[in-house]
């Protein structure tokens, strides 16, 4: 019978908590150092948790071994809310939320990543592992990307007021760009598509991103736009290989 934990799996949990260890420890460096705006400082913690999913992916056996790791994790992170809240670097990001909402947001990244893991390795098998990192990626740099120039450049409202009357259609617009470029990059690193392929599904899918995001609410994008991309994904690019492959 199989070790519920290989050595593979046992190295890339100790990988897991290094790399947030490390990744937080110099966003907290850096903030104190200089003055960025707090935004800018909870949208890198934001990418920080995106791309840990690459460690998840690509440095375990199996996909329960990933996810007990996160599992272990953001339970870590939720416990420790109230003592993060008192460092200054940490206060200075949530001032504008509570900490029932940053609590909230944990968990909801939490489901996110394991419905992304089960979705793809889980179900299907290793080879569809890069329809999770494609999720977590237009997630995580569209939505970063939107929220940034959104509130730095937006002035159009877009159409669907009473669905988004916060949201400015130049971050819709930011998410898609970012989230395409994006897309992109991981399809041509993670897979052997050709390049009109990789164009049409990274533009397809980004928009996808950018509509999810434009009408979720309350922040709960979070768990909207990475399944739906990924989900997408799955269906769009065996098609898409049928019609444009070689």
């Amino acid at each position: 019978m199989p070790l519920w934990f290989s050595p593979v799996d046992a190295i890339g949990t100790a990988a897991v908590f290094v790399y947030y260890a490390l990744s937080a420890t110099v966003i907290i460096i850096l903030s104190r150092l200089f003055a960025i705006p707090r935004e800018v400082i909870r949208k890198t913690y934001h990418l920080m948790c995106s791309a840990s999913m690459f460690i998840l992916l690509y440095c375990f056996e199996r996909w329960w071994g990933a996810a007990s790791a996160i599992a272990s994790v953001f339970v870590l992170a939720y416990l420790l809310m109230g003592l993060l809240e008192r460092i200054p670097a940490f206060r200075a990001i949530f001032r504008e939320q509570s900490g029932r909402e940053i609590r909230r947001q944990i968990a909801s990244v939490f489901v996110m990543f394991l419905v992304l893991l089960a979705l793809t390795w889980g179900m299907l098998g290793p080879d569809t592992k890069h329809h999770a990192a494609m999720g977590i990626v237009a997630w995580g740099v569209g939505d970063t990307l939107a929220a940034l120039v959104g509130k730095r450049f937006g002035r159009i409202r877009p159409w669907l007021q009473r669905i988004a009357p916060r949201k400015t259609l130049e971050g819709t617009l930011a998410m898609w760009g970012s989230a395409s470029l994006a897309l992109f990059a991981i399809l041509s690193v993670l897979t052997s598509t050709t390049l009109s392929v990789r164009l049409l599904a990274a533009l397809a899918l980004g928009a996808t991103a950018a509509l999810v995001e434009l009408i979720s609410r309350k922040g709960w994008d979070t768990l909207t736009v990475p399944p739906a991309v990924a989900g997408l994904s799955m269906l769009m690019l065996p098609l898409l290989n049928q019609l444009l492959g070689p």
